[in-house]
């Protein structure tokens, strides 16, 4: 059940924060600041309730994590980009990007981790394929 939460609480903020965002009229840059700035309020408060041992992280898992950070920030630009042109609707170009994340994380899963890519993902990749192509008709 708590699984279920978490994805709830994920989806739904990551489909509010972009309807928040346009509808404040913001530009790009002052999009990815404030969401960036207001991010750091619950992730500092979460911080001091969830355990992390800084004696037992590697200094690879740092500079991985730090990668991560900057390939998550030249994708939230983008994001932003998105979010704050009113020419590009966000009905269309959001659940697009989100298909192509899910693409991407099971593709690299399979290829960094070993998972299994079933022909239920296989078909899921085809319905998933189809539904970019009439978001964008």
């Amino acid at each position: 059940m708590q699984n279920i939460v978490l994805v709830l609480i994920t989806a739904i903020g990551f489909g509010v924060w972009p309807l928040l965002a346009r509808y404040a009229g913001l530009s790009s840059i002052a999009t990815a600041l404030l969401i960036a700035l207001g991010t750091l309020f619950p992730v500092m408060i979460g911080a001091r309730f969830m355990p992390f041992n800084y004696g037992q992280t590697s200094g690879r898992a740092i500079v991985i994590g730090l990668l991560g950070g900057v390939i998550n920030g030249v994708a939230f630009l983008a994001y932003s980009r998105v979010v704050s042109n009113p020419e590009l609707n966000l009905s269309v170009y959001i659940p697009a990007m989100v298909l192509i994340s899910v693409f991407v994380t099971v593709v690299g899963s399979a290829f960094f981790f070993g998972e299994t890519i079933s022909i239920n993902k296989v078909a899921g990749f085809i319905l998933m394929s189809a539904a970019i192509y009439f978001f964008f008709k």
